[in-house]
């Protein structure tokens, strides 16, 4: 635990006071959607893809009192962004892992304190 803490550090991260458990990277993780595992970003995590089908009908039934083709537009405009977003996990996945703690490193600067 020691050695992991003194990793981030040195990249400008912390671990959150109440983290509880960290589990051995081969085994994968989903963060923000993607799966990572000891080789990087793999692809899309397996709950992002359940979410993305129940935000879609949930969207629906909230909005039946629009009219078919208002609820089919917006949910098309809801995949479509999502797809984006999947292809930016697909770039990832093919980049070294060092890119990924780049591109973190990145955002934090760009939102101070969101990754701590």
């Amino acid at each position: 635990m020691k050695q992991l803490n003194k990793y981030l550090a040195s990249l400008g991260f912390e671990k959150h006071p109440d983290k509880t458990f960290i589990g051995k990277v081969s085994r994968g993780f989903d963060w923000l959607g993607a799966w990572l595992t000891d080789k990087g970003v793999v692809g899309i995590a397996p709950r992002a893809l359940t979410t993305t089908g129940r935000r879609s009908v949930g969207f629906m039934s909230r909005h039946v009192h629009w009219s078919k083709t208002k609820q089919a537009r917006r949910v098309s405009d809801y995949r479509a962004r999502w797809k984006i977003w999947g292809a930016m996990v697909g770039l990832l996945s093919s980049a070294p892992s060092y890119a990924l703690i780049e591109v973190i490193r990145q955002a934090g600067r760009m939102l101070p304190g969101a990754f701590r």
